[in-house]
């Protein structure tokens, strides 16, 4: 009954005011390329081009057939994966023998995060990435638990990874991440044969997801895909440079402190020390799994956002709810002072996210999230009230939509509101139209929707109709009519 009390708890968080926050930039892309990789043929691994694997993108596009909002069954998918994420908390804590309770503070520590609730409301492939770390790390945990070698967990634990490989390149890092515990066993155990058999097991597993992975090696469009995704890394030249890693450093440790809150990490560094005093190997485990694809990160990401680090948080939750049931004497009072900020946050979250990340966001390093989530041109307010006024005039027939060809929001936001509406021609450009060319479509009204000031250079044809303004007024979305003369 505890669990299911807990589940129930998860999906509130996840469920209430679902669409609070507008459509994200990456929202739209991913929502948009799963319109076309479902609906197109012969585009099923069009995501490719930009280095990002198909299967998420596969779910959101079969997803949106439903007659749902878009943008809120796009977010279902991420809470699903969250679902599992909590599962797999939760599992890890019962494969450490942990109490009940201390699975039970686990698994509220991670619904309370305001860092995962963010995230897990949205249709990116963060949630997804965190989902398989925890699975990759529980069935690695398990394997190094077993006495004999065990083909249905090398199994699983391939599967997983090779699901991992298809979601975001970021889940290599995990293919490696399992080789540390016959080092472990090596050095903790003195015990040669288990450290064989732990090794024998990883690299069978590592094989196997690399067999599932193969139909991506043999699409056209993979060396494409391999580039791009070496485009989202540093060469070590520029990674060493101290600027770069000491201020993704930086981040993440305002991060952890203010959206993972100092008492949960100070109940976490306890915890740990702790289960390093009873089990040294599982300790070194949970840390190293999470500490190693980080450091990773900080140092060769080309970009680093909190969304990016999401999963190595995680460990933190099982170290912090084991370090307070370790404090006796003030056992309740740790645990109220525990979760008294995690949940005003999340609650503020919920209702108010851009009042809550505003007031976060005062440093200028943490400032980049509210940019792109609330501020800037990522951020989605707008895009859904130009989507709307568009709907209103094309009830009154046929009409044109023309977008500059980019993606991101608005315009991969106006296919994922409009791709289903009959009355709407959409037209794409790089550059400025030829008269000609849009004289020959001029049967029809033709809307521009622009992103700020971006006209391509046809300010002299258009008529503005509408104006959304971001939060704080600087970036806006455009409704236009094109008018010819």
């Amino acid at each position: 009954m505890k669990f299911l009390l807990l589940f129930l708890v998860y999906f509130l968080t996840r469920l209430f005011a679902l669409s609070s926050l507008p459509i994200f930039n990456d929202e739209s892309i991913y929502l948009h390329w799963g319109q076309i990789m479902t609906n197109v043929p012969g585009q099923a691994f069009y995501s490719l081009f930009d280095g990002k694997p198909p299967f998420v993108l596969w779910v959101l596009g079969t997803i949106q057939k439903f007659p749902i909002d878009p943008l809120v069954a796009g977010r279902l998918i991420s809470i699903i994966f969250g679902t599992l994420t909590l599962l797999g908390v939760l599992k890890i804590c019962q494969l450490l023998k942990f109490s009940q309770r201390v699975q039970i503070i686990a698994g509220l520590l991670y619904i309370l995060s305001p860092l995962t609730l963010f995230f897990d409301r949205l249709a990116l492939l963060d949630s997804p990435v965190s989902t398989i770390f925890i699975w990759v790390l529980y069935l690695s945990l398990r394997i190094s638990q077993d006495t004999v070698f065990s083909l249905l967990s090398t199994v699983l634990l391939g599967a997983v990874q090779a699901a991992g490989l298809w979601i975001k390149g970021t889940s290599r890092l995990f293919l490696f991440l399992p080789f540390i515990i016959p080092v472990l066993t090596l050095l903790l155990d003195k015990n040669k044969r288990k450290a064989k058999n732990e090794a024998i097991s990883f690299t069978v597993s590592f094989l196997f997801a690399q067999i599932l992975f193969l139909p991506i090696r043999l699409q056209p469009l993979f060396p494409v895909f391999s580039k791009r995704e070496g485009d989202f890394l540093l060469p070590l030249s520029q990674a060493i440079n101290p600027a770069n890693w000491t201020s993704h450093f930086l981040l993440f440790t305002l991060i952890l402190i203010l959206l993972v809150t100092p008492f949960v990490i100070i109940c976490s560094f306890w915890g740990g020390y702790r289960l390093f005093r009873q089990d040294k190997k599982s300790a070194l485990i949970l840390f190293l799994f999470s500490a190693l694809p980080l450091a990773f990160e900080i140092f060769f990401a080309r970009s680093f956002l909190s969304r990016y680090f999401l999963f190595a948080i995680l460990p933190i939750f099982i170290f912090s709810a084991y370090g307070i049931e370790q404090i006796k004497k003030w056992k309740k009072i740790a645990a109220i002072f525990t979760f008294i900020l995690p949940v005003t946050l999340t609650l503020s979250f919920v209702l108010s996210p851009f009042s809550t990340l505003k007031t976060l966001s005062q440093n200028k390093i943490l400032g980049q999230d509210l940019e792109q989530y609330f501020t800037g041109w990522t951020s989605g307010y707008g895009v859904r009230e130009a989507a709307n006024f568009l709907v209103e005039e094309s009830k009154k027939g046929l009409i044109i939509i023309l977008l500059r060809a980019d993606s991101g929001n608005p315009e991969d936001g106006m296919f994922v509101f409009l791709g289903k509406n009959k009355n709407i021609i959409f037209a794409q450009a790089t550059q400025k139209p030829k008269l000609e060319e849009l004289k020959a479509l001029s049967k029809f009204p033709i809307f521009f929707v622009s992103r700020g000031p971006q006209f391509l250079n046809m300010e002299d044809w258009l008529s503005q109709k509408a104006i959304f303004k971001k939060p704080l007024g600087e970036e806006f979305v455009g409704v236009y009519k094109i008018g010819l003369k």
